[in-house]
């Protein structure tokens, strides 16, 4: 069985081979995909990332490498 290459963020469908960085500030759950970053927002920071574990864990599953280049 494959795995999907897309994953569902609060009714927004993200390219999984295209998340190039994700990070949680202030309750917000950014997520990079091409030139595209998407905010996810939430009541406090715990869901948020309770959200970003999920979506490393999604990644990593697809031996995708996420991160940001400074």
């Amino acid at each position: 069985m494959t795995e999907p290459l897309f994953i569902e963020l609060q009714s927004t469908l993200l390219n999984l081979a295209f998340v190039e960085s994700a990070y949680v500030e202030d309750a917000t759950l950014y997520v990079a995909v091409g030139e595209e970053v998407h905010e996810f927002e939430y009541e406090h920071n715990e869901p948020a990332g309770r959200a970003l574990l999920e979506l490393h864990s999604v990644l990593a599953a697809r031996n995708l490498v996420i991160g940001s280049v400074k």
